[in-house]
């Protein structure tokens, strides 16, 4: 599977979510995701040899326990993006599936706008 690019712009403070799902290309079928583990990772660089992720500026984990219907769904809160200073970064989405195997999913640039409302 090839790694697709997808660029994200929100509002400091505002809700992010996204649906991905996962389908045979072949036989449009849906595939299952039970037991896999989707990272989310935002950080300043792309690749930076001494940025491990514990120094992400934001990272999620999800582990699907059902996922027959090959949907994964990322969902970022306000108390999480309003901490994420405005201006660019990078991030991806990457999947381990129960065997060990090791896939990017999705790319991009993930770029944080400031918010004019903050009392909400």
């Amino acid at each position: 599977m090839q790694a697709l690019e997808y660029n994200i712009e929100l509002f400091r403070g505002n809700t992010f979510s996204k649906k991905i799902s996962l389908t045979d290309k072949k036989t449009s079928t849906p595939i299952d995701i039970s037991g896999w583990t989707f990272y989310f990772t935002i950080k300043k660089v792309r690749d930076m040899k001494n940025l491990t992720d514990d120094k992400a500026i934001l990272k999620k984990t999800i582990v699907v326990e059902n996922g027959a219907d090959g949907i994964v769904i990322f969902t970022l809160i306000p108390s999480e993006t309003s901490l994420i200073s405005p201006t660019n970064y990078k991030y991806d989405i990457t999947y381990k599936k129960a065997n060990g195997v090791v896939t990017t999913l999705i790319y991009g640039n993930f770029t944080v706008l400031p918010s004019v409302t903050r009392s909400t």
